[in-house]
C-alpha cells in the first residue's frame, strides 16, 4: 500500500472530522499521469467524509505526480 492510498484509507475510517464542520464541497484527486491514473474523491458536507475511488466531477481538482501525492502524504511537502 502507498503512502497516498493509506491516508487516503484513514480519511475513510474516520468519516468526520469537526475541523470541517462549516465545509461542503468536494475534491478530486487525480494521482499519477499517462497509462496509470489513480482517482480519489473526497466529499465533505459539514464535517462528515466520504471517500471514494471515482472520476465523477468535483468542486476542485488537484493533479499530481504519484511521488509527490506519497510525499504529502507522508507529511514531507506541502
Amino acid at each position: 500500500m502507498t503512502a497516498t492510498s493509506a491516508f487516503f484509507e484513514r480519511l475513510a475510517v474516520a468519516c468526520q472530522d469537526p475541523r470541517f464542520s462549516k465545509v461542503c464541497g468536494s475534491v478530486r484527486f487525480d494521482i499519477g499521469g499517462g497509462d496509470h491514473l489513480e482517482q480519489w474523491l473526497l466529499i465533505i458536507d459539514h464535517g462528515h467524509m466520504r471517500v471514494t475511488r471515482s472520476p465523477d466531477p468535483a468542486t476542485t481538482v488537484i493533479r499530481v505526480s504519484a511521488q509527490v501525492a506519497d510525499a504529502m502524504a507522508r507529511g514531507e511537502v506541502n
